[in-house]
């Protein structure tokens, strides 16, 4: 997904942090059992086959088997949705998470993986939010498409607009079978 890719030496750096001294060769996952829900939006699992959450417990002692330190709300709530790869406003979102902290060592880092998979050329140079799956190959699949940024309330007139379009073609075709 886009998330993840855009995310991913952020994601890379937390898990380090997380999994501190329990790092390892040895496949440690597989051993931890799955929560009985799955990933879940207004009341509904994303998940086949898991029940819905409506909130998150945040407390998972399961996952100290692979983990050193717990993933906790406080470091979500700091770090989501895009570590502040976006700038406060974006999108009517007033928050979009922080990152490292500039100048320091780990900000160094992140950069240096982004630069390495070529991620500032799409995420944290980008105004751009929605992505396109053909836009190239590999890791350039999430390059910013050519345009400006459209708002939630101009989408939707294009789109009522769109539809209008589609039935004045379809109403045409059936008028002209008549």
């Amino acid at each position: 997904t886009f998330w993840t890719s855009a995310m991913h030496c952020n994601l890379g750096y937390i898990a380090r942090d997380l999994t501190g001294n329990k790092a390892g060769n040895e496949v440690c996952w597989d051993k931890v059992p799955l929560p009985s829900y799955g990933y879940s939006m207004y009341g509904f699992s994303l998940i086949p086959g898991r029940e819905a959450v409506v909130e998150e417990p945040y407390y998972h002692p399961e996952y100290l088997e692979c983990q050193e330190k717990p993933l906790t709300k406080k470091l979500l709530d700091h770090f989501c949705p895009m570590a502040g790869h976006y700038p406060a406003g974006l999108l009517n979102l007033s928050d979009w998470g922080h990152g490292p902290a500039k100048g320091t060592k780990r900000y160094e880092d992140v950069l240096k993986c982004e630069a390495k998979l070529d991620i500032p050329n799409w995420s944290t140079t980008s105004n751009y939010p929605v992505h396109r799956p053909n836009e190239g190959n590999y890791i350039d699949v999430m390059k910013p498409f050519v345009g400006p940024i459209t708002t939630y309330t101009t989408l939707a007139a294009q789109i009522e607009q769109g539809t209008i379009d589609v039935a004045g073609v379809l109403g045409e075709g059936f008028a002209r079978m008549a």
